[in-house]
């Protein structure tokens, strides 16, 4: 009732605002009937205690195989991404190199202020070394000859070489020979020889290893090698021309230079004469002096021309055969002229003869007859045979003789018997040929 009551005068508010009904004006009996009805429709509104609302449940469907959802777990710290690697560019691996060559390889990363190329270096079998570069390449270092492993990283570094923070993976690690310094030609001693002969010559320069070739035109022959020479032999068989003077290693390397050698063609030089003079005083000769052997004077004078008999004439015994020769010098006095005439092919002195002939424009001419018969010297005129003879320019000395001037050549002539009814020479007169 009082629950009612509530709402009603709560009702009865709600007519008198809205309808605008004087509450004196209303009879009673009529918010009596009023109130019944809307304890009704207000029953809900703020009582004390409410019925409880219908719960209206959906009809149970059939459900499927539920899904295995994994309970998450705790995910590991992720690690930094590591660059690509270093491409190596040269050298080939396996290549070989000499020192002052470069390194060199790329990579698409733009270095930062501390970052490095680090380059890593070492020999088959210990420790390797590292150098740092801003550049994508670097000359190779001053090494002793061997084989050595290197390989490419990039690197962030505060202090280089003790807290390197790799930023890049590792390049692949190539492999390269390094060979000794290649040689180096300076000169050749001597620069020329004559054609067709042979001649020994000296290389120099620098870094010359065994085994080594030589090449002028053609290999060498190798005598003797040091560091700085190579002593070889040039062979007479080069025809005339320059060549360049090639060394080749034994690791192929080629050394072509500036340096030459020529082979010059061989010139037949007159005879040179020495100077010397028919009127100066002859020396006496020397202790044991054999004329045979050489002349009292130096220079020697040269040797007289012979002009006739030619060589190979024959005669028979009866004949007169004329010695024919020319000097050029008139014959100084006690100066001889000395036949040196024997059946030796090197003829012996025979005879001495003083100024005979003439001397014409400062040169003498000499014509000296023998008549082959047993009166001149039956030595030789009597017996058949060949005979040889030249001439010699001499002084004749108590004892023997000297000899002044180089021999003529030797010339030869038969001399045969004839009819001894008759004279004269084969060719049937008494002239000489």
């Amino acid at each position: 009732m009082n629950s009612c009551h509530g709402n009603c005068s709560r009702f009865h508010r709600f007519i008198i605002e809205h309808l605008r009904i004087a509450s004196p004006a209303v009879p009673a009996a009529f918010l009596i009937m009023v109130c019944l009805v809307g304890l009704g429709v207000f029953s809900n509104l703020s009582c004390s205690s409410p019925t409880p609302p219908v719960i209206i449940t959906r009809p149970a469907t059939a459900t499927g195989t539920p899904y295995n959802t994994p309970t998450p777990s705790a995910s590991p710290t992720p690690t930094p991404t590591l660059l690509p690697p270093v491409t190596l560019e040269e050298p080939e691996d396996g290549s070989c190199v000499e020192c002052g060559s470069e390194l060199s390889w790329n990579h698409l990363h733009k270095l930062l202020a501390n970052e490095y190329y680090r380059l890593k270096m070492w020999v088959m079998g210990q420790a390797p070394s590292n150098s740092y570069h801003k550049e994508k390449h670097c000359p190779i270092p001053t090494l002793l000859p061997g084989e050595y492993n290197w390989a490419v990283a990039i690197v962030r570094s505060t202090v280089l070489g003790t807290n390197d923070e790799q930023l890049s993976e590792e390049s692949e690690w190539r492999h390269f020979h390094v060979l000794p310094p290649a040689p180096v030609v300076s000169g050749i001693s001597p620069t020329s020889m004559v054609e067709g002969r042979g001649e020994q010559v000296v290389v120099s320069g620098e870094n010359f290893t065994t085994p080594i070739t030589l090449t002028i035109d053609i290999p060498l022959q190798i005598i003797d090698v040091d560091p700085k020479a190579i002593t070889a032999t040039v062979p007479a068989t080069l025809t005339v021309n320059e060549y360049p003077v090639i060394v080749q290693d034994s690791n192929g390397r080629v050394v072509s230079s500036t340096v030459s050698f020529t082979v010059k063609e061989a010139v037949i030089a007159p005879p040179v004469t020495l100077l010397w003079n028919c009127q100066a005083p002859v020396p006496p000769a020397p202790p044991r002096y054999d004329p045979s052997k050489a002349c009292v004077v130096t220079p020697c004078a040269p040797a007289p021309q012979l002009v006739g008999p030619d060589n190979g004439v024959e005669f028979i015994v009866g004949s007169t055969v004329e010695f024919r020769w020319t000097w050029d010098c008139c014959l100084p006095p006690s100066w001889k002229f000395a036949v040196r005439l024997s059946t030796d092919s090197t003829p012996r002195s025979y005879q001495y003869i003083d100024a005979l002939g003439s001397c014409e424009g400062g040169k003498s001419v000499v014509s000296y007859p023998i008549k082959i018969d047993s009166s001149t010297c039956d030595r030789f005129t009597t017996i058949p045979g060949t005979y040889y003879w030249n001439i010699a320019v001499t002084r004749s000395v108590e004892g023997g003789w000297e000899r002044l001037s180089e021999g003529s050549e030797i010339r030869r002539f038969t001399v045969k018997q004839g009819p001894s009814s008759t004279g004269g020479h084969g060719g049937g007169t008494d002239e000489p040929p």
